[in-house]
């Protein structure tokens, strides 16, 4: 039964329609009566009458009417079930990695003398109690809070919780009262399947003092807005460690560049640690305790793998760091040639650097000594010339600095002029047009008296 026909009707008129006819079947399509169900006439025209009863129970609805030359519709783009999984969100980005890696992965693990060096957190078991008082907790290696990461599951459980084996992490921090440095947004990748276990904003657990927006790219209006709408691990630093230590063990591999960093802050400690930016330094540098310098996580992707990370225009975002963490120590496990070039040809640039730097500064004091030989073997009477040369040079300095001070305050007092010239002519015509209108308030007086 086609009550209405779509191309006729305008859709302010179909819907006022569906809502009468919604009113008018109601009580007849929905209200059980004991002796069956009640009909309700819908259109008669003379002899001809048009019931609908329960049997023809629908819902009358203008959402179904539409044109039938458009009658198809799009469909709405499928969401994955869990976000979280999705996988390879840059180009640049390795596949699934096999397992066969581990072994060489293992091999870069940081000593105990290098995670000293670079400050790595340290286990509450081995500290002193007099080590390192004073300092902030996300600087102190030395933190009482510091945790390590649960022992790996009973191989007998039936329902063991999912771990992995490597780690790829990256967060982003704030400061915050007492030269605290508070996590806003962290990002967990794991390293073989490039799989986003954890992405997400996080609530500084103390005042913040500076957002450091150009780098995080977040405020408290964006951590606000965030909230409301779920996105924000409201429980700080504790929630996320909780969160991370739900899928890793003992003897799970956490990789990151400049990873003493981010261990503090999370206030992990462990020593499987693999630091990019280290197998970076060490590649130019050899085993030396102290480098001469580092090298940017920026600075890696550009000469090592020919990708551009951290846009100027954008501030840093901690999935990109991840993904380009764990694309350079792939590349440094399964290419260490590579890498040994690079460090070889990079050594020799900076050796010629170094060469350049010293010669200019041996030029220099060449140049120092030969002033101060010319000046012993001068004699008396040119030491008295030179002395009035200086004096003449700073008595002309001094006078040219006098003279455009001058020149300066002339050019505020002609500005100042010109300002005041400006007042006046405006006061004078504010004044011009107020005797107008005085008059011609008069003449209109007079001539309504005369009126």
């Amino acid at each position: 039964m086609n009550l209405y026909k779509s191309h006729s009707l305008s859709f302010r008129r179909i819907l006022y329609r569906t809502r009468h006819a919604n009113l008018r079947l109601g009580p007849a399509l929905y209200g059980p009566t004991p002796s069956g169900p009640t009909p309700c006439i819908v259109y008669q025209n003379g002899s001809k009458v048009v019931t609908v009863t329960t049997a023809h129970c629908r819902h009358f609805s203008a959402g179904g009417w539409h044109n039938a030359k458009n009658s198809k519709r799009k469909k709405a783009p499928s969401v994955p079930p869990n976000p979280q999984k999705l996988r390879r969100p840059f180009k640049w980005a390795t596949r699934t990695v096999s397992h066969d890696v581990y072994d060489a992965l293992e091999s870069h693990i940081l000593d105990s003398s290098r995670r000293a060096t670079d400050r790595f957190p340290i286990a509450p078991a081995t500290l002193d109690s007099d080590t390192q008082k004073g300092l902030p907790d996300t600087l102190n290696p030395h933190n009482p809070e510091h945790q390590t990461p649960p022992s790996p599951p009973d191989p007998d459980d039936p329902h063991p919780r999912k771990t992995y084996d490597a780690l790829a992490i990256d967060c982003e921090m704030v400061f915050m009262k007492g030269r605290e440095q508070g996590l806003v947004s962290i990002a967990v990748v794991d390293f073989f399947t490039g799989d986003i276990v954890l992405r997400s904003l996080v609530r500084p657990t103390n005042t913040v003092t500076d957002w450091r927006r150009e780098i995080t790219g977040i405020n408290r209006q964006k951590l606000a807005h965030a909230s409301r709408k779920g996105k924000v691990l409201s429980g700080g630093w504790r929630e996320v460690r909780e969160k991370i230590f739900n899928v890793t063990t003992s003897k799970t591999i956490f990789i990151g560049h400049a990873l003493a960093n981010d261990l503090r802050v999370l206030r992990i400690a462990t020593d499987r640690v693999i630091d990019s930016m280290v197998m970076i330094s060490r590649a130019v540098f050899g085993d030396a305790k102290t480098f001469p310098r580092n090298w940017s996580l920026k600075t890696a992707c550009r000469e090592l793998l020919g990708v551009d990370v951290q846009k100027t225009i954008n501030p840093h975002s901690p999935i990109e760091d991840a993904f380009a963490t764990r694309e350079l120590v792939l590349q440094f496990v399964l290419n260490p040639e590579k890498l040994a070039e690079w460090g070889a040809r990079t050594r020799a640039n900076l050796a010629q650097i170094v060469q350049k730097e010293q010669t200019k500064e041996e030029a220099r004091i060449e140049r120092k000594k030969l002033r101060k030989a010319e000046k012993k073997n001068r004699s008396p009477e040119q030491l008295v010339e030179d002395a009035a040369k200086q004096a003449k040079a700073k008595e002309e300095k001094r006078k040219a600095k006098k003279e455009k001070q001058k020149i300066k305050a002339e050019r505020r007092k002609a500005k100042a002029e010109r300002r005041a010239l400006k007042r006046a002519r405006r006061r004078k015509k504010w004044e011009k047009d107020r005797m107008l209108q005085k008059i011609k308030q008069q003449k209109s007086l007079k001539e309504a008296e005369g009126i």
